[in-house]
């Protein structure tokens, strides 16, 4: 359909979701190749306000999620409509090391806030024992000292938690 001219960038169904979305969705990195040469682009948001980078994220697509970051430098700090940028979605869906060190290497905006808490990536990891993120946020030199909306930082919430080795790590 690509191939007679058919827009790689047209939304429909349900979630109101490109083809992009969808191949981020299922890890589909050779059909997100093709449409991002027939002229996908990676700012497409669905009902949600995920962009396709979101979707690979969620689903732990690294290979998708490094392609994306290569052709879309600009999709690195994209938001949803709750303010979640792919590597708070990382801490809070992804416990390996990708694609989270990914983001963190392109040089994703580790210190943003989400909308609803305030919570920034390393909120996020503390809050779900997320041991991975935490390390790589701290290598990418997020900020250890930013609070939420309910005035606690990461320290705070990894110690109501009860979590020792997020703490341990926190502190070194």
């Amino acid at each position: 359909m690509l191939e007679l001219g058919a827009d790689p960038n047209v939304v429909g169904g349900l979630l109101v979701s490109s083809p992009l979305h969808w191949a981020a969705r299922v890890g589909h990195s050779n059909s997100a190749a093709l449409l991002v040469k027939a002229g996908a682009v990676a700012n497409v948001r669905d009902t949600q306000g995920y962009a396709p980078i979101h979707l690979a994220v969620q689903t732990n697509q690294s290979t998708l999620v490094a392609y994306l970051l290569e052709k879309f430098d600009y999709c690195k700090d994209i938001t949803d409509n709750s303010g979640m940028t792919p590597v708070m979605w990382a801490a809070y869906r992804t416990f390996g090391m990708f694609p989270i060190r990914l983001l963190v290497r392109a040089g994703a905006n580790l210190n943003a806030q989400e909308h609803l808490s305030g919570n920034t990536a390393l909120h996020i990891a503390a809050q779900e024992r997320n041991y991975c993120s935490v390390r790589e946020l701290l290598a990418g030199n997020a900020d250890l000292l930013l609070r939420n909306k309910q005035q606690e930082t990461p320290m705070d919430i990894a110690r109501n938690m009860r979590n020792h080795k997020i703490i341990g790590k926190l502190l070194l």
